[in-house]
Parts: C-alpha cells; structure tokens; sequence
C-alpha cells in the first residue's frame, strides 16, 4: 500500500459530501456522514500510515521469499533484517507515517481537512508492531508449520532449525572463520548427507567442492515458503479444465513438469 492509495483513501472524503448532499434517505446520509469523518480524521490517518510502512516491507520479503534462487540462509538473513527493522520502527517511524505527523500538525492532507474526533479509537503503533514481529519468528525461525498447535514442541522445533542452519552455513564460503582448521566442517557435512541420505565418501569441505555436488543441489531444494506449492495447484488448474478431467494424475504429473522445464515448443520438431 503506497502513499497514492492513501490519498484515494482520503479523497474519499470529498466525494462522500457529495453523496450526503444527493441521498435522499437520512439512513444513508447517517452512514456516509460517519465514513467522511473517520476518513478525515488523524487517528485513521496514522494508522492507515503505520499500515502502509509495515505493508511495503512485508511486500518485498514477500516477493524475496518467492524466489526459486533463494536459499535458507539468504532467506535467514531477509527476516532477521526485517525483524531489525521493524525494531527500529519503534523508535524511528516510517516515511508514511512521518508524512502523516507533518500533515497532522498542517491541518489538511491531499487538500482534505482533517478534523479530530475523540470518538475514533487509535491503533496501539507499538503493540502493532511488537505483534509483527512475535508473528515473523513464530511462523520462520523454526520446522514446525505454523497451522499446528503450539506446546511443549515449539522449543525443540526451534533448536532444529538452528541446528540445520549452522549445518547449510558450513556449504557459504562467505560463513567460513578467517582461521579454519583442516577438518572444519566435517561433522556438518555428515549430519546433512544423512538428512538428505547422500553417501560421501569424502565429507571435509575444503577442497572437495566438486565432490559434494549432490549435497549442494540437496540444500538448493529446500523449499523457503509456500510459494511453490501455489505454483504446482496455479499450474494445474491451467491443465485440467472442464474439458480435460479424463487425464490420469502421471498424464498430469508429466505436463507440469514439461510446462516450467521443458523446450519451447517452437525447438519440436514432429518428423523422424
């Protein structure tokens, strides 16, 4: 939500008034009278504003996330850079909802006047705020699926994917100390081929690069949200229509797999 849709928002407002003077119910006239006064009043307008910042950084971890190139540790280091931000924004607000104070104190925002009315309740910034970010380590920083109940689990959850995270940290060179010993890496490299049931004979990551190929396609698999799933049911939908539904699931299996991975079908050619 960027700040145009803000200003639509608010010049709701003008064209509300002109509703009130056309209606010719007073129910109307009573409910567009109440929507033009919570649209031009500061409390909606900083909320709309503290919304708008948290929306716009949410977006783009979002879009991030969706990436079929990002890895666990580069998705690792996108949330807990939003965490950080979000932090900040506790003490520093966002550029929306600086805007908003400069044309509270101005009176008027996108040439709509903006009146008080004690009667509209405000939204807590920091309780807001606070919520997103209990919400982004809840749902990320472990392996356990944010629809299961939460219990005793949640913690040994939480160690697993730290756990996991020090063991694909191992395959970055740019995680690698300054002074590495010649076994370094060896223990983490054999707890993954065995999450992944991969026999290596060499398991030491210094120098054997090329060898542990199979391990690095492995932790390339592993999935940061949901995205692909949406893509495989968007896909297929695409291929069973109302005019399809006789394929068997491998006709359908093997389309999904030509669609994304396979030639253009302009490089077929039909003849032997």
């Amino acid at each position: 939500m960027k700040k145009r849709i803000v200003k639509q928002i608010l010049e709701v407002s003008g064209k509300i008034s002109v509703l009130i003077d056309e209606s010719n119910s007073l129910g109307k006239r009573a409910v567009y009278r109440g929507l033009s006064k919570r649209c031009s009043s500061p409390q909606f307008l900083l909320d709309l504003a503290i919304m708008s910042d948290i929306l716009a950084e949410l977006s783009m971890l979002s879009e991030s996330l969706q990436n079929k190139e990002t890895t666990l540790i580069h998705a690792d280091k996108l949330m807990r850079r939003n965490n950080r931000f979000f932090e900040a924004m506790k003490e520093k607000p966002g550029t929306n909802s600086l805007e908003a104070k400069i044309a509270i104190k101005e009176g008027t925002f996108s040439s709509v006047p903006l009146i008080y009315n004690h009667k509209i309740p405000t939204i807590n910034h920091q309780q807001l705020i606070t919520s997103v970010i209990n919400n982004l380590r809840r749902r990320m920083f472990t392996t356990i699926s944010n629809h299961e109940p939460c219990g005793s689990s949640v913690p040994l959850h939480q160690e697993t994917y730290k756990s996991l995270l020090n063991e694909l940290k191992v395959l970055e060179p740019d995680q690698w100390p300054i002074d590495k010993p010649a076994s370094f890496g060896e223990p983490e490299t054999e707890k993954l081929c065995r999450r992944f049931k991969l026999r290596i004979l060499s398991k030491t990551i210094q120098g054997y690069q090329k060898r542990l190929t199979p391990l690095f396609n492995c932790t390339k698999l592993i999935p940061c949200s949901s995205a692909a799933c949406e893509r495989g049911f968007s896909l297929m939908n695409l291929i069973i229509t109302p005019t399809r539904m006789r394929l068997t699931m491998p006709h359908v299996s093997s389309l999904m797999f030509v669609k994304p991975y396979g030639s253009n079908l302009r490089d077929w050619y039909p003849e032997p």
